[in-house]
């Protein structure tokens, strides 16, 4: 599909806004109903009579409503699609409200003394419970399926325990991923308070930083062998300076897909789900090349190229139209620094060094910026800037260059211009 080329007029955007509001209305009767039917359901087996009639009228609105929502939902993404815009203006004007209430509610927090420790301090708590409950729900699941197979081929189990395990755990499972989700959220409006005052401290200079910024999409689109992507996705923590005297600029992003299925009777289900999760870091090489030349951890290329070592084959793969730049770069030496880069780190990479003398780096599953465990504004502080040390550690082993180095090949005609 082309990239419109008009502005949407405000007909369209009214319609699409109110397409929207439909759909959200639909999801939060559907939930009511949903919630209501589960408890009528626990009711009668606890005992307690309810008419037959205000059952199956529930039931039939929990559907009705669900087929409201997905014609609506996918009526308005695809008008919004076409229409070329990423939010509409009630979304902006709500994205606004939201940051302003998020800034006074820590400014009131911060001016009381010890309350933001006190805060962290309760979220940590909840952030390791929830954690907890985490896998303790998915250790159980797979001992729910062991038992079943036991049931199965070994010994007659009673499916009655076996429900309320799975009833159980399942609680837990969900306790856990929700109550994550909703202390992340709040762990992050304290992060956001600091992390500019890190940034400030660790960085030799700032030149931006806006959290829910991105660097430049034609970076993100480059070929790191990634997984299934159609469009980019919400991005963060966008930063651009000079980082140990290495020019940086980096933000978090993330690829997404609409997933089709069809059912016996044909009915299409879409879905929306997120590929890819990571980081792009943009910086300098001083290599002289006529060819880009990537490597990547994600999936391998077809056809890679292949060097004479058979571990840094096992780790790495180049991409083929790379030539002769690859094995310029690829010393044996340099071979060895990226084999231990990857034993010494966690995630998995992408590398891309091009002719004008761009770095690209994509780190996969990286989320700076968060709270987590920091049980304090010292902790939480320490932590942001150990990931900004950590990062430039990762820089420098894979050979970015300074500003001083890039001033110094320039004026001996070397190196990236």
């Amino acid at each position: 599909m082309g990239e419109r080329q008009t502005e949407p007029t405000d007909q369209e955007m009214k319609k699409l806004m109110r397409l929207k509001r439909i759909a959200r209305g639909a999801m939060v009767v559907m939930i009511l109903c949903f919630v209501l039917v589960f408890v009528a359901m626990l009711l009668e087996n606890a005992g307690v009579d309810i008419a037959d009639t205000a059952g199956f009228v529930l039931t039939v609105l929990l559907f009705a409503m669900a087929l409201i929502y997905y014609h609506f939902h996918e009526k308005a993404k695809r008008q919004q699609a076409a229409m070329g815009v990423a939010r509409t203006p009630d979304e902006v004007a709500k994205e606004q409200e939201k940051e302003r209430r998020r800034a006074e509610e820590v400014n009131r927090l911060v001016s009381t003394p010890g309350a933001v420790d006190r805060r962290l301090a309760r979220l940590a708590g909840l952030y390791r419970f929830c954690q907890w409950n985490i896998n303790v729900g998915l250790v159980g699941i797979l001992l729910a399926l062991v038992v079943i197979l036991v049931h199965t081929f070994v010994i007659e189990i009673s499916m009655s325990y076996l429900a309320v395990f799975a009833i159980a755990l399942s609680l837990v499972l969900v306790i856990g991923m929700v109550g994550t989700f909703l202390v992340q959220k709040q762990q992050k409006k304290l992060s956001l308070h600091y992390t500019p005052e890190v940034l400030e401290a660790v960085l030799d200079r700032v030149e931006l930083y806006d959290h829910k910024g991105s660097v430049d999409h034609g970076y993100l689109w480059e070929d790191f062998s990634y997984p299934e992507r159609e469009w980019v996705g919400p991005c963060s923590d966008h930063v651009k300076g000079v980082l140990k005297g290495m020019p940086i600029e980096f933000s978090e992003f993330c690829f997404q897909y609409e997933h089709v299925t069809r059912d016996k009777d044909g009915s299409i289900k879409r879905e929306t789900r997120t590929s890819f999760n990571g980081m792009m870091v943009v910086c300098r090489h001083g290599f002289r090349l006529k060819n880009k030349v990537t490597l990547t951890q994600f999936t391998p290329f077809r056809h890679a190229l292949r060097t004479e070592s058979m571990d840094f084959n096992s780790v790495w793969s180049i991409r083929e139209d790379a030539g002769q730049d690859a094995f310029y770069i690829l010393t044996p030496h340099y071979m060895e620094k990226l084999i231990a880069l990857d034993q010494d780190k966690w995630m998995k990479m992408g590398i891309q060094f091009q002719p004008n003398g761009t770095l690209l780096i994509v780190m996969r599953d990286v989320d700076f910026f968060e709270a987590e465990t920091a049980k304090n504004v010292t902790e939480l502080k320490e932590k942001l800037k150990n990931e900004l040390l950590g990062l430039a550690d990762t820089m420098e082993r894979i050979g970015a260059v300074t500003l001083e180095e890039i001033a110094a090949q320039q004026e001996e005609g070397e190196g990236a211009t």
